[in-house]
């Protein structure tokens, strides 16, 4: 069977290979590589990428994703400088985070997030937006994220409710729902965002169900 023409990717390996260089050198990660985007060569030809936070070791082993899974390394304090020196080489105005998840530390890896969030911040970046895992639901953590004030706060469903026992067992749907009615209850003023991905077997009124909850 032929692949359609709009699902084909066209990959751009030379602007591809400028960014990837750029960001070894800086000492950064980014989610688009180290999840294996399809969508990498078309954001990295616009100088495009999110920026991965914590390391490239996730302690969770959701099924959509394709970061690494293990016991990560300690946290690198040195990551919010090496992002700046990213981000000034870049000549980038808005900021966009995400972390791996960090089961393994008590908070989460919130009071790191806090700290590489404030780093941006005195050195002059202000349009910052994160896309933070759900720390068990722990209030702590999520109010050191809000604390921080990016001007957005992402927190993803990934998926619809009856997918999550294959594709987030260790996440919960109704979990991440209340992580960001909270973050919206706490602080109005922050944008909250949420994303899903489609295509893993969910039908048509799974999505409409999820955007009901989500609006709700």
């Amino acid at each position: 069977m032929s692949i359609p023409s709009w699902l084909k990717v066209n990959i751009n390996l030379e602007e591809m290979h400028w960014l990837h260089k750029l960001f070894n050198n800086c000492g950064v990660s980014t989610i688009c590589w180290n999840a294996d985007c399809p969508n990498i060569s078309e954001c990295y030809s616009k100088k495009t990428a999110t920026f991965l936070l914590m390391g490239d070791v996730c302690t969770r082993n959701c099924g959509f994703c394709s970061v690494k899974k293990g016991k990560p390394s300690n946290l690198d304090y040195g990551e919010a400088e090496s992002v700046k020196k990213a981000v000034h080489n870049l000549n980038l105005n808005y900021i966009v985070l995400t972390t791996v998840t960090r089961d393994d530390l008590p908070d989460g890896g919130a009071a790191y997030i806090y700290y590489v969030i404030n780093k941006l911040k005195t050195s002059g970046y202000q349009l910052i937006e994160i896309l933070m895992p759900d720390f068990k639901s722990d209030r702590n953590s999520i109010d050191l994220v809000i604390a921080a004030e990016p001007v957005v706060i992402g927190h993803n469903l990934e998926t619809v409710e009856a997918l999550y026992p294959v594709v987030r067992p260790i996440a919960g749907y109704k979990r991440s729902l209340n992580i960001l009615e909270y973050i919206k209850k706490k602080k109005p003023s922050i944008l909250t965002k949420s994303s899903l991905i489609l295509g893993l077997g969910e039908s048509e009124r799974d999505v409409k169900k999820t955007i009901k909850d989500l609006v709700s």
